[in-house]
Parts: C-alpha cells; structure tokens; sequence
C-alpha cells in the first residue's frame, strides 16, 4: 500500500494521458476556447468604446453598468485567456504565448513578472508560508498561520474584502515595480530577466496608461477618467482577488514552509491539500472562472488547457479517494466564499488548522496580490 501511495501521481498523470489519447484530442485549446478568447476579447472592446464615444449621451447609471461591463470583460478575459496562455496551456506555438501574453500588460500587469510570480513564485511553491507570493500580502493581512499574529487581524475578515479592491493598483504600481527593481520575487530570483524585459515592462506600463487614462481624458476629461478608471480596476481587483484567494485560503487549508520536495508525489499531496474545487459541473464557473474553480485540477496539470478540467477531475478525484488524501470540495462558490470568510476570521484569532499563534516576527518578504 505504501508503494502504491508513493507512486499515485505518477498513475493519475498517466490515467489523464491516456484520456487524451482514446479520445484523440490535444490537451490544449479547442473551439470552444476560441470562442472564449474572441467573446470576452471583443466584450473588452466593445464595453471600453461606448463609454468613449457615447459617454455624453449615457446616464449616470448606464455609465456604471458600462463600467461593471468592463470589469467583468478584464476580469474574465484574463482568468479565462490570458492565465491560460501565460501557462502555455492555450497553445503549443512559443510565438503566440510570447506575444499574446504582452495583452496583458496593455491591461495593467507585467507578463514578465506574472511568469516569475505566478507560474514559479505560486505554483511550485504553493502555499509555503515564506516564499508564495498570493500568500506574502500585506502585514495587515494575515494568510497563513505560520505568520505573526497582531490585533489588527481581529479585523480582518472585514476589511480585507476592501483590500482587495485595491489589488489591482498595488499589483501593478507597487509590487510590479518593486519586483522589476529588486529581481527578485520574495526570495527568488527572477527568471529570464534581461535589458530586453527591462525595457518592455517601462514601455507597456506607459502604453497601459494612455490606453486607459490618457485616451479617455481626451473624450471625458480627466476627472471622469480618474474615476472610471479607479471604479473599473476596484471592481475588476475584488473579482479576480476573490476567485484567486477563496481557492486556497479555506477552512483546514494546509499551509507549509518547505522549499524543496523529496519527491513529485510529496509536492502533488501538498498542491491538493493547499487548493480546493467548487462548482464542479457548474456552468456559470465553467465559463467565467476559466477552471479556476477546479483549483486542484489546475495545480497539478497547469499546462492541461483548463476547457478539459472537468472531463479529468473524476481522475484526480478517484486517486485521492485511493490513496487517502482529503480533496477540499465545496458545492458552489457561495460555500467556497463563505469558507474563505471564516478562514480569515480563523486566523485573525490564531486559531486556524496548524495555527501556531507566533508572537515574534517571521522573516517574511510581503509582495502584494
């Protein structure tokens, strides 16, 4: 039985190729992803030009549907398309991730240090208390339980849902920046980083700037660009806080501080322990969370396009069944939501699964959302 534990992913990695061959498909994108890139590509256009063109002639309100409209179509677009690509999961062709990534630095973040913090930084050391960066927030939040407790914290499960609305500008204003400057992403090193990288962030940034500040002053004017912008990204920065945090901070979620796996198996247990699933054959997630609901799935086949999640969730459901590994599963995202409410009030009182309720300070790198 102990052999057999220690070669379960080995076996699920290798049920889920098998899927892939008896139904001669690729494990990347399909029509349907197409369909998902053009959709909420175009939805982005279409919602950013009414309000640019017929902002005189729209009421206060329809401004605001306008501007939810674009937060959803940013938002959306990025879990659905864009984390995909950036994954290499949306397509086998190197050109068409390196230049269709740089999207997303037209909507804000750095591609480059995204690569770094989110495929390196978060996903091969998920949850470790010291090192993944969507755990290393804020001083004033509190993630883990490896962490130090402060008064504050009490609080927490109130104001950081206000936090998160102002992910967006600390991402990428702050940590970006701080990232780019220090090459690093909390202790490691950043890869790939070069004068070519260097100069690519500063000129995206700037064209970020004029796509949704300075183009629109020209049509609204500077304070009613100011103040769509900041409604759009707050929106768009607690929807996407929301779908990223709720998948892994949750009731009985494991934390750790290891830095190196003795082995795949160690690091796979760790990823399904650490990530959760919601909604699983729901169709609203399918379509809006881009598999993001089906955390555990993502985690330990990031470069599997996620529009295949649901077809190889029984496979990994089925090896965790055998091999006793608890797979965190909530029937929606509302339960999934209200987990998440309770882990943060858990650990604002030190009493969370594993909490060491520490007095002293850890030595811990904060990065931002």
């Amino acid at each position: 039985m102990m052999d057999e534990k220690k070669q379960f992913y080995k076996e699920m990695k290798e049920e889920v190729n098998d899927y892939f061959i008896e139904k001669k498909i690729d494990s990347k994108a399909n029509s349907q992803m197409i369909i998902k890139f053009f959709g909420y590509l175009i939805g982005l256009i279409l919602s950013y030009s009414i309000l640019l063109f017929y902002f005189d002639d729209l009421s206060n309100w329809k401004k605001l549907i306008l501007c939810f409209s674009l937060s959803i179509f940013i938002m959306t677009f990025k879990v659905n398309n864009l984390h995909d690509i950036m994954h290499g999961s949306f397509s086998k062709n190197y050109r068409y991730k390196k230049y269709v990534s740089y999207l997303l630095d037209l909507l804000g973040a750095s591609s480059f240090i995204w690569k770094n913090k989110h495929n390196i930084s978060h996903h091969y050391y998920t949850n470790n208390a010291f090192i993944d960066n969507d755990v290393n927030v804020s001083p004033i939040l509190r993630f883990t339980p490896h962490h130090k407790l402060m008064n504050i914290h009490r609080f927490q499960k109130y104001y950081t849902f206000i936090v998160y609305c102002f992910q967006c500008y600390f991402w990428f204003y702050i940590s970006d920046f701080k990232n780019i400057l220090k090459r690093k992403i909390t202790t490691k090193n950043l890869q790939g980083f070069n004068s070519f990288e260097i100069c690519t962030f500063f000129i995206l940034k700037f064209v970020h700037l004029i796509i949704f500040l300075y183009i629109p002053s020209r049509f609204v004017g500077w304070s009613n660009a100011l103040i769509g912008y900041f409604i759009v990204y707050s929106l768009a920065g607690l929807m996407l806080a929301l779908i990223f945090q709720v998948a892994h901070i949750f009731e009985n979620s494991h934390f750790h501080s290891e830095e190196n796996f003795d082995d795949q198996n160690e690091w796979a247990k760790v990823q399904i322990e650490g990530s959760c699933v919601f909604g699983v054959n729901s169709f609203f997630g399918h379509w809006v969370f881009g598999g993001l609901h089906l955390q555990v799935v993502h985690h330990l086949f990031p470069n599997i396009c996620h529009i295949h999640y649901r077809a190889i969730f029984p496979i990994i459901e089925k090896h965790c069944k055998k091999n006793g590994i608890k797979l965190q599963k909530f029937n929606n995202f509302g339960q999934a939501l209200i987990s998440h409410y309770r882990q943060l009030e858990l650990l604002g009182i030190g009493k969370a699964f594993g909490d060491i309720g520490l007095k002293n300070a850890q030595n811990r790198t904060f990065e931002g959302i």
